[in-house]
């Protein structure tokens, strides 16, 4: 995978917590509690940087509507 290959991947797949909060229709307090209790993981974490795996947070979404 080339950089550009690389770039592309991770603007398609990579979210940032408002991405992710977007997502899951959750407002800052309830999406870090989701994240506190291990219902979403940072797919990176490095230092204060968080980029949650899109699909992951598709998949949470949906099965919190379910719930």
């Amino acid at each position: 995978m080339n950089s550009e290959q690389l770039k592309k991947w991770i603007e398609e797949n990579l979210l940032t917590p408002r991405d992710a909060m977007e997502i899951t229709n959750q407002t800052r307090s309830a999406f870090n509690q989701s994240v506190a209790n291990g219902h979403l993981k940072p797919y990176i974490s490095k230092d204060t940087v968080r980029l949650y795996l899109k699909s992951d947070v598709e998949k949470y979404a949906k099965n919190k509507r379910m719930r």
